[in-house]
């Protein structure tokens, strides 16, 4: 009697025996194969060879191989390795037969490969010169000056047929470059409008204390071409050294207090004073450089900054100034040293501790139609005639009336506030750097 399994594992036997043996004759058959005449991997014969045999043949070659060059009569061997050339076989070399040497191959030749070979010249011929930007003194202008023709040698295309001749797995290749002729720049350059339109700037700078021009005689100086020969340059921080310069010899500083006379007559001798102002240098530096890059003739008024605390020359301020007798509520303007207006005003609110500060100042802001804005109020208002700070004096059209003690109670925030159809006559009296004391 026979076991089951006995009975079932003949069978399976059978078929594992049937499957070592296809295995086998398979491998042997690779073992054994043999390529035929004439076949050819890669541009490489391997005819007769076994598959081993014929993939160390064809990984062997990119360290053998070599390649003469010819350029210009001179000669140059280079090798597998001057070409940076790899092998990359398939997983059947099979399956490889008849395949271009480029499918076996791969060839990077290196940046530098012309100064590898013998007889490359690369450099220009018949004094090349390109066209360049160039300033003309007596025109006081900049112009073009333009290029000069010249020739060259483009190894582009002996290079070309050098990478070709290297994938083709060549012995010897002979190489040319091709003759350039090129001819120099004879259009005016773009910089040469550009430049001049900087140099044909005009602008004029508005002080308190007078005016300043700035032209083709300031912006030459600043103005120079970059070392590509055709880009115009401003010179930013010449320009902004100028600018600092500009605004200190406009800016007026503080100095000693003395007694001053008021209009009723009274001695009063002001401690801790405030005066002068300053030019802003940063903001007169863009509007310059912003200026010039335009080509534009303008004026340019200057950026006036308040003055900090410090001690000031207390006069009769050339005849000029406003005085502000806050106990007696009221302000006085006076040119060349003649009274030319007198009005009431409410200064700030002494029960809020609002109250305007005293001292000596200088206008440093004049403008119409303003808002003004604080945590509690938005105001709008035709004159103001800022003299420290968010101080100033304008005019209240809320206000129905002026002077007396409403302000002890009832001022402001610390302005001084004026009668709306006064105050257009006291803006027109002002001027930037005019002196206002406050006592």
């Amino acid at each position: 009697m026979i076991s089951p399994r006995e009975k079932g594992g003949a069978p399976m036997k059978r078929l594992l025996f049937v499957f070592v043996l296809l295995t086998a004759v398979l491998c042997g058959c690779a073992a054994l194969y043999r390529f035929p005449e004439g076949a050819v991997i890669g541009g490489v014969d391997v005819a007769g060879l076994n598959l081993e045999a014929a993939a160390e043949k064809l990984e062997a070659l990119p360290e053998a191989y070599t390649l003469t060059v010819t350029l210009d009569g001179g000669t140059t061997v280079l090798t597998g390795a001057d070409l940076s050339m790899t092998c990359h076989l398939p997983e059947d070399l099979r399956s490889a037969i008849g395949t271009k040497a480029e499918d076996i191959y791969d060839i990077t030749l290196p940046s530098d490969i012309l100064t590898r070979l013998h007889g490359v010249d690369t450099s220009r011929k018949d004094g090349t010169e390109k066209a360049k930007l160039v300033f003309d003194p007596t025109a006081q202008s900049y112009t073009t000056q333009t290029g000069k023709d010249w020739t060259w040698n483009d190894y582009s295309p002996a290079v070309q047929a050098l990478s070709a001749a290297a994938r083709e797995l060549k012995s010897e290749v002979t190489v040319a470059p091709e003759k350039i002729a090129v001819s120099g720049e004879k259009d005016p350059l773009p910089g040469a409008a550009t430049a001049n339109t900087w140099l044909d700037s005009v602008l004029t700078l508005s002080f308190p204390d007078g005016e300043e021009k700035v032209d083709r005689t300031n912006i030459l100086e600043w103005v120079s071409v970059d070392s590509d020969g055709v880009t115009p340059v401003l010179d930013e921080s010449a320009i902004g050294a100028y600018a600092a310069n500009m605004a200190q010899a406009h800016s007026v500083a503080a100095s000693d207090a003395r007694v001053f006379v008021t209009t009723s007559g009274k001695n009063i001798y002001l401690q801790n004073a405030y005066g002068g102002y300053s030019v802003n240098a940063e903001s007169l530096t863009e509007a310059l450089r912003t200026g010039i890059l335009s080509g534009e003739k303008k004026t340019i008024e200057a950026d006036i900054l308040p003055g900090e605390p410090g001690r000031t020359v207390v006069d009769n301020f050339g005849g000029d100034y406003v005085e502000v007798d806050i106990p007696n509520q009221t302000v006085y303007c006076y040119r060349n040293g003649a009274l030319v207006l007198q009005t009431a005003c409410v200064t700030g609110c002494l029960a809020n501790g609002d109250a305007t500060p005293t001292g000596v100042y200088s206008f440093y802001d004049l403008d119409r139609d303003v808002w003004l804005t604080g945590p509690t109020w938005n105001d709008w208002v035709d004159c103001w005639m800022g003299f420290y700070g968010s101080y100033g004096l304008h005019d209240a059209n809320w206000r129905t009336e002026f002077g007396g003690d409403i302000y002890v109670n009832n001022g402001s925030h610390g302005c001084v506030n004026l009668p709306p159809e006064v105050a257009p006559t006291l803006y027109s009296y002002l001027y930037y750097g005019m002196t206002i004391i406050l006592y």
